[in-house]
């Protein structure tokens, strides 16, 4: 074992045997991606460490990326599959786009999501629709997905045929509290990361994400129909 890839695992672990997490994750976040560098180390080593270091919930799948976590997120009337920090020499986030929209049909387009969680355990999840060309590979995608105590990040609540032109495959049901996913900014698209603070949701609309206070005063300056 190279030098800096010891250096790295023994920062992992004697950071795993500290008491408190939540002041060093911006510490453990530099050895993340000292770890992730070097691709013959096996991810299901950083998994772990990776799940428990993080406000999400990641879903992993050895099949895919190479068992890597993914968390699920929404921007606007989009859901999709998020790296919970920049990945690979082109520093992608979002993997895939997972809904399939249709005008004519409002029932493809996701509601606003619902504030599930502690305050409010019995508030309707959020449901969308899966179609396309690409249909069929991400409800396989999601169905692959297992969280760390073996949940699928989605439920099907009604199967399709599948049938050209719409391709639809199913419409699902969103199984992850809303503080649990990723969440993007509404007004430039960055998405949250590993180490930084969460995005905080408008006070106004209730139904959008900002990554600061400036970035959401700019925006409803410019568009006051926005948050309105």
């Amino acid at each position: 074992m190279t030098a800096p890839r010891r250096e790295a695992w023994q920062g992992i672990l004697i950071f795993k045997g500290t008491r408190s997490f939540a002041p060093h994750r911006s510490f453990l976040s530099e050895h993340i991606r000292s770890l992730l560098s070097y691709r013959d180390i096996m991810p299901a080593t950083i998994k772990p460490i990776l799940h428990s270091g993080v406000p999400w919930r990641l879903f992993t799948a050895s099949t895919l990326f190479d068992g890597e976590p993914l968390a699920l997120g929404r921007n606007h009337a989009s859901w999709f599959l998020v790296f919970p920090q920049p990945h690979g020499t082109d520093m992608t986030r979002a993997v895939r786009c997972l809904n399939f929209v249709l005008l004519s049909d409002p029932t493809t387009v996701s509601a606003r999501p619902a504030a599930t969680g502690p305050a409010n355990p019995t508030a309707p999840k959020p449901h969308f629709t899966i179609g396309g060309s690409r249909g069929r590979d991400s409800l396989d995608m999601l169905q692959m997905l297992r969280d760390l105590a073996g949940r699928l990040p989605v439920n099907i609540v009604k199967n399709h045929d599948g049938r050209p032109p719409l391709q639809l495959q199913a419409d699902v049901e969103v199984n992850v509290p809303e503080e649990e996913l990723i969440r993007a900014c509404a007004r430039c698209g960055k998405w949250e990361t590993v180490g930084a603070p969460r995005f905080r949701r408008c006070a106004r609309c209730k139904g959008r994400y900002y990554c600061s206070q400036d970035v959401r005063l700019a925006f409803i300056v410019l568009c006051p129909w926005a948050c309105g």
